[in-house]
Parts: C-alpha cells; structure tokens; sequence
C-alpha cells in the first residue's frame, strides 16, 4: 500500500471531475453573454451554477485531503448543523418515512396546481409555511418567518436580480 487512505483517492477523483465540470459549464455559458442590455443574459445563471459546483466540489476535495474520507464508527468532526442535518437523513431511511415523501409530493402538486389560481409567488410562499408546519412540524411563528424569508427571497430573485415585473 502506497500510505493512502482507503476511499481518499475516491472521493478526491470524484470531487476533481466534479469542479472540472462545473468549470467547463462556467467557460461554455461565456458563449452566451452574461449580460444582456443591462439584465442577466442567458448565460448568467449557467455561469453561477457552474462556478458553485466547481467551489463545492474543490471544497469537498480540500475537505478529504485535510480529514479523509468519513468512516464508520470514527469522528465526523460535524458541525451542530452537519450533525442535524445527518440525524435528519438517518431519521428519513426509518420505517414510515416514505409517508412524508408522499405528503411533501402532494403538496407540491397542490402548490403547482394552486399557482394558477392565486400566483406563483403565494403558492411558492403557502407551500413553504405548510410544509414547515404540517411535515416538519415546526411552531407556528418559526413557519412564518420561514415563509418570510422565502417570499423576501423570491422578491429578491425576480424582482431586483432578474428585473421580471409582477
């Protein structure tokens, strides 16, 4: 054995493809004008999710080079939130999680199906406060400042980044 760690060149390997693509996405969206008589031309938003997954997979790759892969039984080192996130995922693979995949799928199609009704943008918003409160089961006011945040974020996507008119 060369001293490697067993599944480092892995998830190197796999972290290294990964950046590579989003770069070459990043570089092939340039064709297409970052911007387009004063608003995002259509090659802005390739652009940014190219260069995120680029970012991501070199931090994924800078991660497993500094801590190696995570291995069972040994210390994360997660942060509280990491830690949440993966008794959350360990919590959804239980027996009965696959109702709340049907709830949340159901209420998307309501929240589509709602969307030509009342808007997008107020289906987007009831469906984030909904879910928050009837599958995460989240107090009432923690919901609707979730469902502020996400309605103040889609104000911000569509109005002031895209400039599309409401």
């Amino acid at each position: 054995m060369n001293g490697a760690r067993p599944g480092l060149r892995g998830d190197v390997v796999f972290a290294g493809v990964l950046a590579l693509a989003g770069l070459v996405v990043a570089v092939q969206s340039l064709i297409y004008g970052l911007m387009d008589e004063g608003r995002l031309g259509p090659g802005a938003v390739p652009f940014i999710a190219g260069l995120a997954l680029a970012l991501t997979a070199g931090s994924i790759a800078v991660g497993a080079l500094r801590h190696g892969p995570a291995e069972e039984g040994r210390e994360t080192g997660l942060s509280d939130v990491d830690a949440e996130i993966a008794a959350a995922a360990a919590e959804a693979e239980a027996p009965g999680a696959g109702s709340r995949s049907v709830a949340l799928f159901a209420l998307l199609a309501g929240a589509l199906l709602a969307s030509q009704v009342i808007g997008l943008v107020p289906a987007a918003v009831l469906f984030v406060f909904v879910t928050a409160v009837a599958v995460e089961r989240l107090p009432l006011v923690k919901a609707l400042t979730l469902a502020g945040v996400a309605a103040l974020m889609i104000w911000a996507i569509f109005i002031l980044l895209l400039d599309i008119p409401f």
